[in-house]
């Protein structure tokens, strides 16, 4: 899948992104981190790239009534993490699963408008692809069925910014979810992720190098993070975040992760200051999905937000996010611990170790965890929970940009 300036690699297992590479000033880049082989993703889960469902982030253990326009459904959730807590939709999530790929025409989620904006594209520019979760699994009602597109966007026109830098491409990554069609009515918790750990500048390490992203400027449009017990569970309290503190990234060339970080790293929740679903509802009504067409504005050269940014000085890449969730979760890979192996444009090699922390910014956009147990979910519309009579929408836009170089 690619544009010029841009190519993606997607395996249908756990939606893997296994290569985000950028032509940045006459370089390759591959600005995600990962193993050298792909056959690693099965042989251990990692998260490192992948689709994370049916509900990502950490739910407590238990069982639990969930209740939506009049449909009612028991959520089980099933111990991963610790007896307590239910990591990522589950001992067996979407992460782990085999991806159907579609063509465009082929859809069910995706409107008829869609579909003729997505069958008149380029073919190598996108991917679609589509999974059934049955009722029941990991715990969770209703059978549910998800399509996950993939698409690669240029610029019409190479326009150099007055701050100096190229807009390379983006990547965008649309989520629908709807209750299968032909069961009784229900209603489901659905809350998706891409776990992806972003690394600007891996690719300019040298040979002996140590990927890491402690120099990396990062910005979150954000003054609070949710409070969490020992265990990581959400409270269903917000913390503010102290002006020019360890987790305050709001100055607006953004902070360092690195500088004046927390000893154990970043593994946030940080809600965003604005709410970013203007024109882009999490949830839609089936009728009103059926006539619209969302994809126009995801596509466009919009002035939409962009409540997070991240660079690197070394390589002169940048990469500013859009999406229409309400937080994002920030993790600096304190759990990387130089096993497995990297990259071979990250200086692996098959017999060289791995990762370690800080090695990558994961920047995971979703609403806010167990969200219908807490204050945060008391509106319908925030409770994260899904009924038969809507489709969940779900997108994040990446735009990578490169300050040129003047040697």
């Amino acid at each position: 899948m690619a544009v010029p300036s841009l190519a993606v690699e997607i395996i249908p297992y756990g939606l893997h992104i296994t290569q985000i590479l950028l032509n940045a000033d006459g370089r390759s880049n591959d600005v995600l981190i990962g193993p050298l082989d792909n056959r690693a993703h099965r042989e251990k889960r990692g998260f490192l790239n992948c689709v994370v469902g049916r509900y990502c982030n950490r739910l407590p253990v238990g069982t639990f009534e969930v209740e939506k326009d009049g449909e009612k459904g028991e959520v089980k959730t099933i111990a991963t993490e610790s007896p307590t807590v239910s990591l990522h939709g589950g001992p067996s999530g979407f992460d782990q699963q085999i991806w159907k790929r579609l063509t465009a025409w082929e859809s069910l989620n995706f409107s008829p408008r869609e579909k003729s904006r997505l069958a008149a594209l380029d073919p190598d520019s996108i991917a679609l692809f589509s999974l059934t979760s049955p009722a029941g699994d990991q715990g969770f009602p209703g059978s549910l069925y998800t399509e996950v597109l993939f698409a690669c966007l240029s610029f019409p026109r190479h326009v150099i910014r007055a701050s100096g830098e190229i807009d390379l491409g983006q990547l965008a990554i649309i989520y629908r979810s709807r209750l299968s069609p032909g069961q009784a009515p229900t209603a489901t918790p659905v809350n998706l992720t891409q776990h992806w750990g972003f690394n600007l500048s891996a690719s300019s390490q040298p040979p002996t190098g140590e990927p890491s992203v402690n120099g990396h400027q990062l910005r979150i449009d954000s003054k609070g993070t949710i409070d969490l017990t020992p265990v990581f569970l959400a409270t269903g309290h917000l913390t503010p975040t102290a002006p020019g503190g360890k987790w305050d990234h709001t100055a607006p060339g953004g902070k360092q992760i690195g500088q004046n970080a927390p000893g154990g790293g970043y593994d946030e929740f940080y809600v965003f200051d604005k709410p970013q679903t203007e024109g882009q509802p999490i949830h839609i009504p089936l009728q009103q999905w059926e006539r619209g067409d969302l994809l126009e504005e995801i596509f466009a050269e919009s002035g939409r937000d962009k409540p997070v940014q991240l660079y690197s000085e070394e390589s002169g890449i940048g990469a500013e996010f859009q999406t229409n969730q309400p937080g994002v979760q920030l993790y600096t890979g304190e759990g990387l611990d130089g096993s497995g192996t990297k990259k071979r444009i990250h200086g692996g090699t098959p017999d060289g170790p791995g990762y370690n922390k800080r090695a990558a910014a994961f920047l995971e956009f979703h609403e806010p965890h167990a969200a219908w147990l807490h204050p945060w979910g008391a509106k319908a519309e925030d409770s994260t929970i899904l009924s038969s009579k809507e489709m969940y929408h779900n997108f994040t836009k990446v735009i990578f940009t490169c300050v040129l170089s003047l040697a």
